[in-house]
């Protein structure tokens, strides 16, 4: 997290956007098109997608749209979690997300777009589980497991789930968030 942020320091968030764009500038990369990347991650969240359909949503290629995310993800900006099932699938779509929730909020803001509770609590729980396991992913069959994690198979809800998971689908709701990430 930032520090300056709790104290809702408004600076800050000019200040925060400005230093990202500098380090994208600094590594030779244009920080319109990085900006345009974290765009289409809010706007498709929290879906799966394929590096095509992001970078369709603001007409990019899925080259440059799979080398800016690989950067973002460099600069703990952006995390990705891939599809596994027995092994994992590089091709299949992706869950993008953003690292912070504090990132996120400024970016939905800029952009005028909604940053719902129920995808917000399943980037906080996948930075958090990403940050213990080192890699985490995702399974989508008859039925979608949001987080798989070591051992952990995880589904995170805002409200009560109304759907039957498998027994051992831990459902997270928002009640339980607090206490869950309070004893990872």
């Amino acid at each position: 997290g930032f520090p300056r942020s709790i104290n809702e320091d408004k600076s800050f968030l000019e200040d925060l956007i400005i230093s990202i764009d500098r380090e994208i500038s600094r590594i030779g990369k244009d920080p319109k098109i990085s900006r345009k990347v974290i765009y289409s991650v809010i706007k498709k969240a929290p879906s799966a997608v394929s590096y095509s359909t992001l970078g369709k949503e603001v007409e990019l290629n899925h080259v440059t749209t799979r080398e800016y995310l690989g950067l973002l993800e460099d600069l703990f900006i952006l995390g990705i979690s891939f599809w596994k099932d027995k092994d994992v699938n590089f091709k299949k779509e992706k869950k993008i997300f953003l690292r912070d929730p504090f990132i996120a909020r400024i970016f939905a803001e800029i952009y005028n777009l909604e940053l719902r509770r129920d995808f917000l609590y399943e980037w906080i729980v996948r930075e958090h589980l990403l940050r213990k396991y080192g890699e985490i992913y995702y399974y989508r069959n008859k039925y979608e497991i949001d987080i798989l994690a070591g051992d952990l198979k995880i589904e995170v809800k805002a409200g009560k789930s109304h759907r039957k998971y498998p027994r051992n689908v831990l459902i997270l709701d928002e009640e339980d968030l607090p206490r869950f990430l309070m004893e990872m």
